[in-house]
């Protein structure tokens, strides 16, 4: 059953496009830790595999493309950065294009130069994916919003991992991640 948000309730909108040349798309977490690591994840495969379809969207319509990496000291239990463990998953490598952005906190922005790094380009819309939806990803959603963006968290059918192409078909989009800035729709990539 599905459940009306707030603002569909308020009469609030969702997007029908999104334009590339303001729209960033976030792949969080896409690390070994959770394939191989001490925290596997639940049809994390089948996330990598919708991740791998995001991004090829996204590079096709021009959105710029950031690799969100967790690290912690050297030693540490998970996420260490000197362990094999903290590195990008093998089938899911940044691009000579896309950026990498490393962060020590659960949500991208208290630790990193990532807003600094979108606002100077110009970007106002974030399509957020990733890996551990109730912690990152919601983290980084809800801090996107008061920073002035608009947030939009594709969802596929996948226990802990979401993520979804961006493409004119619809599809179902979270709930309630950023109550302020929830889309309910997917939005289509305009050029």
């Amino acid at each position: 059953m599905t459940h009306p948000t707030i603002r569909t309730m308020a009469g609030a909108s969702a997007p029908d496009s999104l334009d590339p040349a303001k729209t960033a798309l976030l792949v969080i977490d896409f690390q070994n830790e959770y394939f191989d690591g001490r925290m596997p994840i639940p049809d994390g495969q089948q996330a990598l595999t919708n991740a791998r379809r995001l991004i090829a969207h996204a590079d096709a319509a021009g959105i710029p493309v950031y690799h969100v990496q967790h690290v912690t000291p050297a030693g540490s239990p998970i996420f260490a950065e000197d362990s094999a463990t903290s590195a990008f998953h093998a089938d899911l490598q940044p691009a000579a294009h896309h950026s990498v952005v490393q962060k020590s906190s659960v949500s991208v922005f208290p630790t990193t130069d990532i807003n600094e790094r979108l606002k100077t380009t110009g970007i106002d819309t974030l399509v957020v994916t990733g890996l551990m939806t109730h912690a990152c990803v919601a983290g980084a959603a809800r801090d996107a919003v008061p920073l002035g963006y608009n947030v939009v968290v594709p969802q596929m059918p996948v226990r802990h991992a979401i993520s979804i192409q961006v493409t004119a078909k619809p599809y179902p989009t979270t709930r309630c991640i950023a109550p302020r800035s929830h889309r309910s729709t997917t939005p289509s990539v305009t050029s």
